[in-house]
């Protein structure tokens, strides 16, 4: 294709979008990590997390596992309803470049929409009292895919795609009769990834949306450092209360420890980590009619990030958990002011777990709301 026939497309699909309501970059805070339980209830993981969750949020929550266990296959996929509704034309529009890749966009009608997956990945084991009676330890071998990616208004393209992969570990103590306890995660992932924006005039040139071409690459090793302290007996309505704070991403690692040459075409690194510190509060509440181990948790997470200057109702997560039986569980919250809502099946080897939450996708909550669905189901003895 011509130059001037170039132009003219991109113009044309140009005044197509002209339509399209105007939003900003993509300011989704990227997490290594995200587990379905607590997205259901709004996205508390600090205070609530356990198995999987306390291993990439706060590492204290490892002393809390009830007992023992091998997380043998635990695949979790997610997509907002975006891309679930639109999946014939995203994939019609997958592998284009330049122009016509602009055009095609507008001519589906999805301009100005984020679309969102995510797939995970995860092998753990996990023990509370591996290293003696206080002493508990986790493992965790991590793939996790997840990408957002949205054309805006003057036909840029905002991307936010990440594949994080590798070992982590984690290691908990209790004190003080149990009602302390603290911990540490360590973790070496390779990060393949991209957070930028397109321009239009780079699609004329052949660029494509894979990780291959505008992505980073890159070896890190970070960790994180939490503590969790628990009143008991409180109260005849609040039984327990726990405070938890968390030092998350300590090293903020930039990815350029090792393998910055795995894939040829790449040279330039992958976003750094954020270092944030991350605290709450949980109840346990008494059992109510048929529904036992009720909890309820406010948090306020991402405090001092670096790069994504959100606001405090984005960091605000609240939520709770209630079970009918010992198997089924209910759960429900605000994730950054939208709803939340999920169930979880667990089964002596068979654990499947539903969710579906709002993300906020500009700085402050109300500006562009993301609503995905996720399912993981988890093979574990």
């Amino acid at each position: 294709m011509k130059h001037s026939q170039k132009i003219t497309i991109l113009a044309c699909a140009v005044a197509a979008l002209a339509t399209t309501p105007a939003f900003g970059s993509l300011n989704e805070i990227m997490k290594t990590y995200r587990g379905l339980r607590s997205l259901g209830m709004g996205g508390v993981a600090f205070t609530t997390g356990m198995y999987d969750e306390a291993l990439f949020a706060n590492p204290a929550m490892a002393s809390e596992h009830p007992e023992s266990r091998i997380e043998i296959l635990s695949p979790t996929f997610e997509a907002n309803t975006n891309l679930i509704s639109n999946f014939s034309a995203v994939n019609d529009i997958k592998g284009s470049s330049g122009a016509s890749a602009i055009s095609k966009i507008a001519d589906e009608g999805i301009a100005g929409e984020n679309m969102h997956f995510r797939f995970t990945g995860l092998f753990g084991y996990y023990s509370p009292k591996l290293f003696g009676e206080n002493t508990g330890f986790s493992f965790g071998l991590l793939t996790n895919l997840q990408a957002n990616i949205m054309l805006r208004a003057d036909a840029d393209v905002d991307s936010q795609a990440y594949l994080d992969a590798g070992p982590n570990f984690g290691v908990s103590h209790l004190l003080m009769n149990g009602k302390l306890a603290l911990g540490a995660n360590l973790r070496a992932i390779y990060r393949l990834a991209s957070n930028k924006t397109i321009r239009a005039t780079e699609f004329l040139g052949g660029t494509k949306l894979s990780l291959s071409s505008i992505g980073g690459q890159g070896m890190g090793i970070d960790g994180d450092l939490g503590a969790l302290y628990k009143m008991m007996d409180v109260h005849s309505f609040f039984k327990n209360l726990w405070f938890a704070l968390s030092l998350n991403n300590v090293a903020q690692s930039t990815y350029r420890v090792a393998a910055k040459d795995l894939v040829s075409s790449v040279k330039t690194s992958p976003p750094r980590n954020n270092r944030t510190i991350n605290t709450g509060v949980r109840t346990d509440l008494p059992d109510a009619w048929i529904l036992s181990g009720n909890i309820f948790a406010i948090e306020v997470q991402d405090i001092g990030s670096l790069i994504y200057h959100s606001s405090f109702w984005k960091r605000l997560h609240i939520g709770g958990e209630t079970k009918l039986t010992r198997v089924v569980s209910f759960r429900g919250g605000l994730n950054q002011g939208y709803l939340a809502a999920g169930f979880g099946f667990d089964l002596p080897v068979l654990n499947v777990e539903v969710a579906t939450y709002g993300e906020e996708m500009g700085t402050n909550t109300g500006i562009h709301e993301d609503r995905r669905i996720a399912l993981r189901l988890g093979v574990e003895i």
